[in-house]
Formats: structure tokens, C-alpha cells, sequence
């Protein structure tokens, strides 16, 4: 197999979309204090597996909705 054929053999995309809800009943890490809001929204996630491991991650969500729902905004 030539060089192109096993680079793409070590790298792998993935996405998928993704949904997250609850109610916010605990302080956030940088000590925004709970509101005791419900809040739902949605989102995608990309990843990259090299050689069995999970290379690269990013996520995708609409952070402003988010914090409008729990008031922060």
C-alpha cells in the first residue's frame, strides 16, 4: 500500500449531532452559581481517531441560546 493508502488508513472522521438538556442545579466551574433553570439545545460534535486513539475534538452548540435560556444573558 503506497503512503496516501496508509494515511488514510490511520486517520478516521467522525461526526454526529447531539442533544442536551437538564436543569441547572449546581454552580459552573467558573463560579456562575446555579439558576435552577431548565434549558435544552442541540449541537455537533467532530472528532478525528489516528491509530485507535482520538486525535482531534471540537464541538459545535449555540452557547447564547444556552446562557439565555438559564438567564445568564
Amino acid at each position: 500500500m503506497d503512503d496516501e493508502g496508509q494515511a488514510a488508513r490511520r486517520w478516521r472522521p467522525v461526526s454526529f449531532e447531539w442533544e442536551f438538556s437538564g436543569t441547572n442545579t449546581g454552580a459552573w466551574g467558573d463560579g456562575t452559581a446555579a439558576t435552577g433553570k431548565k434549558f435544552s439545545f442541540t449541537g455537533a460534535s467532530m472528532f478525528s481517531i489516528t491509530h485507535g486513539k482520538i486525535a482531534t475534538q471540537s464541538d459545535y452548540y449555540d452557547a447564547l441560546g444556552f446562557y439565555k435560556q438559564l438567564g445568564l444573558m
